[in-house]
């Protein structure tokens, strides 16, 4: 995939921006926009990304993924979420990297990036798809509303170069983008995404409309629900925003 990478001092919301020259002319692949600043990014569900002006990555990619049907657009979360848990792996070694359901990077028990999947649906196709990724990398401080906010930097100590960050990951997503457009092994893509899924099989709590619970994450079924096996053996199923991580300090 061939990327036209720009760069933006200060946008409301790199995700806006791309949907906008989206609909002013046809989608191109691998368009980019990178924002030195975002006043208002956006995360999932009307959540906003908070993040402290040139010291994170705040981005967004158009894709064009005819080749999945609609009815399983959340291959894309998945193929996005693994190649930014590529990247991490790459800045920390060292450390645990986890995607948590449904669009969240943690280091160890620390949120570190957050993923936005929007989609474009014509008929039976998807038109266009805007990938925002916002990860935080030489920030030192957040703001104490934030529960678990941590940084590449934070662990290493270090700081990086934004632009290398944002070359390793494209790289990562191109590798996995174009290989499942060639290759689509929906049963390898699943049996990789649980391997990296935080929590997966761990006994847990957890908090839906019911109270907290203990269970263990036992499955993502093609829809991106999240299947949880209560203690009792109960099989209940998830849509975004409809159950909690309860997180240890």
């Amino acid at each position: 995939m061939h990327y036209a990478i720009h760069h933006i001092d200060k946008v409301i919301s790199t995700n806006d921006l791309a949907f906008e020259v989206c609909a002013e002319k046809e989608p191109e692949e691998g368009t980019v926009y990178v924002a030195y600043e975002q006043t208002a990014g956006k995360g999932y569900h009307d959540n906003i990304w908070v993040s402290e002006k040139g010291k994170n990555l705040t981005m967004s990619l158009v894709l064009c993924p005819g080749f999945i049907n609609p009815s399983e657009q959340f291959v894309i979360t998945q193929l996005i979420s693994l190649a930014t848990a590529d990247t991490l792996k790459t800045l920390i070694p060292e450390h645990l990297i986890r995607i948590k359901w449904p669009n969240d990077l943690y280091i160890n028990e620390a949120k570190v990036g957050g993923i936005l999947v929007q989609n474009s649906i014509m008929g039976d196709r998807i038109e266009y798809t805007v990938v925002g990724i916002g990860l935080n990398v030489n920030q030192r401080e957040f703001p104490e509303s934030l529960p678990n906010p941590v940084s590449v930097g934070g662990y290493t100590n270090k700081d990086y170069e934004l632009d290398d960050v944002l070359k390793s990951l494209l790289h990562y997503i191109n590798v996995r983008y174009t290989g499942f457009s060639k290759y689509p092994d929906r049963k390898q893509l699943q049996d990789e995404y649980l391997k990296n899924l935080y929590r997966y099989q761990d006994l847990a709590a957890f908090k839906d409309k019911d109270g907290i619970y203990n269970g263990r994450i036992t499955d993502v079924d093609a829809y991106g629900r999240l299947e949880i096996t209560a203690q009792n053996g109960a099989k209940k199923y998830y849509n975004f925003k409809e159950v909690e991580f309860v997180l240890t300090n």
